[in-house]
């Protein structure tokens, strides 16, 4: 026989596993009932916009930094020693071809000018005089040599000595804007001191600008873009035969004819290359893309088994975004239906309603 103790102990654990199993029965009967009660209402949808993907061209392109020159632009050089006795032009003139820019001292070579053509004109009336003798064989061809000798020689010393003057004659090689100087009259100029810097007055630039060995190589007259106050179109017009031996880089110029573009020598400013040949991607508006820690994705709209129309998570690959429109190099094809306006709201497999359709983006 069982003792009184054990009696009761066991009338409690039966007691106590009743209450447990009816207060089981009382929540699966609760939670049954919740779930058909949230079964009585119709599964939620969210309303998207829908765009069909197109296709375009599409070119990756890629920013470097250039610098500005001038076609026409030099630093003046005095090649002569000599004092300063005019001054042409002042410091921001403009000045036109052949204008005087600066006179140094000439009078020592003008007095050796004198001399040597007064020497000229008796060395040809010699000349001359023997000449005749000689055709009349009353001189020897020797003396007539010499004569000729002497004629050659004093013309020779002529022109050196013009050129010595024209040398510290400087003239504006072409129309251009003067820079700074701080020349005065008096002052003693040494060989090869800095003049003044001419730049052209005309409107072309040219924009150069280097690339890594690995970049895409570009042709003679690509088009390049100019990022200035606003975006010019140069095209390239020269680039190097190799690569520099420092950098292992490829030098490239640009040439930039528009008018009023702004732009000063030497300044830097970014240039817009072509990085890859043209393709064909799909284009899709910048509303529909979705970034998350796996990546980018969007949601494309597909009808399910139930005949409802559902978002599927699709993982793209971006290509570029450009103004408000997205190049997709994987991920999607022309034609595919995907969520625009609305589609931060959708998660996968959701019931989805169609608002009404948006314009196609374009390239």
């Amino acid at each position: 026989m069982k003792s009184p103790v054990a009696k009761r102990w066991l009338v409690t654990a039966t007691s106590l596993s009743v209450v447990i199993a009816a207060l089981a029965a009382f929540k699966v009967q609760e939670i049954l009932g919740a779930i058909a009660f949230a079964q009585s209402f119709p599964e939620p949808a969210e309303k998207v916009e829908v765009y069909v993907v197109a296709s375009g061209d599409y070119q990756a392109m890629q920013t470097v930094y250039a610098e500005v020159t001038a076609p026409q632009r030099l630093t003046l050089r005095n090649e002569l020693g000599g004092v300063i006795v005019k001054l042409g032009f002042a410091a921001g003139d403009r000045v036109s071809e052949g204008q005087l820019l600066v006179q140094q001292d000439v009078r020592e070579e003008q007095a050796r000018l004198r001399a040597l053509k007064a020497r000229d004109v008796l060395a040809a009336r010699t000349f001359e005089r023997n000449s005749t003798l000689f055709r009349e064989k009353r001189l020897s061809e020797q003396a007539l040599d010499e004569a000729r000798a002497e004629l050659e020689s004093v013309r020779a010393e002529i022109a050196q000595v013009t050129v010595q003057i024209d040398k510290k004659t400087l003239r504006a090689p072409f129309a251009a804007k003067a820079g700074m100087h701080r020349l005065e009259v008096g002052e003693l100029l040494t060989p090869h001191t800095a003049i003044t810097t001419l730049v052209g007055e005309g409107e072309t630039r040219w924009i150069d600008f280097e690339l890594p060995q690995a970049a895409m190589q570009l042709q003679v007259g690509d088009p390049v873009a100019v990022m200035a106050e606003r975006e010019l179109t140069a095209h390239i017009i020269a680039r190097d035969a190799q690569l520099s031996e420092s950098a292992r880089s490829l030098c490239y110029r640009a040439e930039l004819t528009a008018a009023d573009h702004g732009l000063l020598p030497n300044a830097v400013v970014k240039v817009r290359v072509p990085a890859s040949r043209p393709q064909v991607v799909a284009l899709i508006p910048d509303t529909a893309l979705r970034v998350d820690q796996l990546g980018s994705f969007v949601y494309l709209l597909e009808q399910g088994e139930d005949n409802v129309l559902r978002a599927r998570r699709q993982q793209v690959e971006v290509a570029s975004r450009r103004n408000n429109t997205v190049a997709i190099a994987a991920g999607v094809s022309e034609g595919d239906r995907i969520a625009g306006k609305g589609a931060f709201k959708l998660r996968d497999n959701m019931k989805v309603s169609v608002a009404e359709p948006a314009a196609e983006p374009h390239s």
